[in-house]
């Protein structure tokens, strides 16, 4: 019983010390993530997803590793409508989870489903960007927006 509650304020620690990223809930909130001046990524993901899942956790790491990079969240289950429109709006597939970078907002780049890992998206942002972080990453698979 002891391990069980020991285990249980561990997750709840944990869940404290990760990052937060702002949610995206209306075409007000994206078009303010499309000012940003800096690069900003916008993640679409589904709570009910396993894949989505791990896509969120990697994005929990990426923050960590470059945390000038700030992360906008797209619940795409509770806001279809929304992720439609942006989809429309900047000419880039819907797919979920879908890890989209914008600068000056532009699409520069995306990844989706099983390649949103650390390493992948350190690479995205360093290739497009300015922006440094602290792990080495390889180069890999990247994918540019679509025409």
């Amino acid at each position: 019983m002891l391990q069980w509650l020991q285990n249980v304020i561990n997750r709840f620690m944990t869940q404290q010390e990760s990052p937060t990223f702002a949610e995206i809930q209306t075409a007000a909130d994206f078009d303010q993530l499309l000012s940003h001046e800096t690069p900003v990524i916008l993640f679409k993901h589904s709570r009910t997803c396993p894949v989505s899942l791990a896509a969120h956790r990697q994005m929990h790491a990426f923050v960590r590793i470059c945390p000038d990079v700030p992360v906008s969240l797209l619940c795409v289950l509770k806001h279809r409508v929304l992720s439609r429109h942006i989809a429309e709006q900047i000419g880039v597939h819907h797919e979920s989870p879908q890890a989209i970078l914008f600068q000056h907002g532009t699409v520069i780049g995306h990844l989706s489903h099983d390649d949103i890992k650390v390493d992948e998206l350190t690479t995205l942002v360093s290739a497009f960007t300015s922006v440094s972080h602290d792990a080495p990453v390889p180069a890999s698979s990247l994918r540019s927006p679509q025409p």
